[in-house]
């Protein structure tokens, strides 16, 4: 079993590798190259000493993965952010495991913690990889066959159909002034289709039975769909959303009174982390510099 789920996680990394020379071709990448090295070690290293902590496997190139997530999807203004957040990204994974798995995507987690410390220093980006229809084409094909093997292909359907009909009747059906046309265009962006395909699908996270995976993405799509309602539409809403729903899709596996009181304190702290973040006004950002 661990060297087949090496195999996928392995698989994923490259995956990732080849969207970060799409976007270094484009010449659109945020981060310099040292800089990537430098979080891609800062997270293998802090990936093994979490796991000795908790005498567990340490050679996971998950890490590796988490790094290159956070990389594609987060901007920050001051770099020291960026590893700050990855080091608490990794520590819940491997220290919040409620049912023996993590209750939070770790690239996931370490966005949502950046935009929840450092509002004014760290936004998603959505346009490193560009809008280009073959490498939006590219993304799905090298996604898929990951999620095949994973057994997850249903949840990117899955969500993208319910977020179009949830935006339809609660966004356009509400406000005049926007389009479908619009609403479409956030599907436009590679970096939306890396969360759909990479973060959305997290095996970890995720449920284990193709329902129950199918229920988790359509909450998430509504989740995101209530949030755009609520506020305005924003590029970080699918990531708050997952964030929300990721802790709640986690009931099945609590079996004692300790993993339940975890399960509930992850539910409250994600509501308590999207508050946050809501009130404070997005970044608009074009390409600055890290």
């Amino acid at each position: 079993m661990r060297l087949k789920w090496m195999g996928i996680q392995l698989h994923q990394f490259l995956n990732l590798l080849v969207l970060l020379g799409i976007a270094w071709y484009n010449g659109t990448l945020l981060y310099p190259f040292a800089a990537i090295v430098g979080l891609m070690l800062w997270s293998w290293v802090w990936e093994r000493c979490f796991a000795a902590l908790r005498g567990g496997y340490g050679g996971s190139v998950s890490a590796l993965s988490t790094a290159v997530g956070v990389i594609l999807m987060l901007y920050v203004s001051r770099f020291w952010i960026a590893p700050a957040v990855l080091w608490g990204a990794l520590a819940q994974k491997h220290f919040l495991r409620p049912g023996g798995r993590h209750l939070f995507n770790p690239s996931n987690f370490a966005v949502i913690a950046a935009l929840w410390l450092f509002p004014t220093s760290a936004a998603v980006v959505s346009a490193q990889l560009g809008s280009a229809l073959v490498a939006a084409v590219l993304v799905s094909v090298l996604a898929m066959g990951i999620l095949i093997r994973a057994k997850r292909w249903i949840v990117p359907p899955v969500f993208v159909l319910v977020y179009l009909l949830g935006a339809h009747l609660l966004l356009a059906g509400y406000d005049p002034t926007l389009t479908d046309e619009e609403i479409l265009r956030r599907f436009a962006s590679i970096a939306f289709l890396v969360f759909v395909f990479f973060m959305l699908t997290d095996p970890r996270t995720t449920p284990e039975s193709p329902w129950g995976q199918a229920l988790f993405a359509a909450a998430v799509a509504l989740a995101a769909v209530g949030l755009d309602r609520l506020v305005g539409i924003r590029t970080q809403h699918p990531f708050e959303a997952l964030f929300l729903i990721s802790p709640i899709a986690a009931w099945g596996r609590m079996g004692t009174k300790g993993e339940r009181i975890a399960w509930a304190l992850g539910i409250v702290g994600a509501l308590g982390f999207v508050w946050s973040i809501e009130r404070h006004p997005p970044l608009y950002l074009g390409f600055p510099t890290v």
